[in-house]
Formats: structure tokens, sequence, C-alpha cells
């Protein structure tokens, strides 16, 4: 009866270990993507398959005020006037372009 005590202390110890390192790995590719969207300069924003916005950058936000005409980029993002070209390319595997440029 001991050494299975033992075993089962051992396998939670190591599965207690595993999370702990898998949980480290996920925040880095986190932080890894995070930087890497933020320092991309141009609009970059993903959507689920709703049309909610689930990452987006600074400059996205930039130009999301400029389309909305100085509204607070904190406020609720209404991104249906872009449905249409987010249609066409978002699920086709396609980036999407837009011709706006910010100065």
């Amino acid at each position: 009866m001991e050494s299975i005590r033992n075993e089962l202390k051992g396998a939670k110890e190591r599965l207690t270990d595993l999370e702990s390192r898998n949980k480290i790995l996920v925040e880095e590719s986190e932080a890894d993507l995070n930087a890497l969207i933020e320092n991309i300069q141009g609009a970059v924003w993903s959507v689920d398959r709703d049309f909610r916005i689930i990452a987006l950058n600074s400059y996205f936000k930039k130009s999301y005020k400029v389309f909305s005409k100085g509204r607070d980029s904190r406020s609720r993002m209404d991104i249906s006037s872009m449905i249409c070209p987010i249609q066409r390319c978002a699920f086709s595997g396609r980036p999407y372009r837009s011709g706006f440029q910010m100065d």
C-alpha cells in the first residue's frame, strides 16, 4: 500500500511540474505573439467566426479611431463597416489588405 501511495505522490508531483512548465510556455508564446502583432507597422486584427475581434494592435486602434471619426478606441469596436471585405477574406486563407494609410 505504501509503495502505491508513493507512486501516486510522485505522479502528482510530476503532473504539477508539467502543468507549471506548460503554463510558462503558453505565457511566453502569448508574449511573443503579442510583441510580433504590436510591432507590425500596419493594422493587424483577428476575428473569430462570429466576426468578434479577438486580437488587435495599436495601429488598428488608431486606424479605427480615424474610421470612427475620433470615437474613443477603448469603446466597443463596431467593425460592421469592414465586414464585407473581411467576410470575403477572413476564412478563405487569404490576407485582407486595406488601401487606408496612416501618416
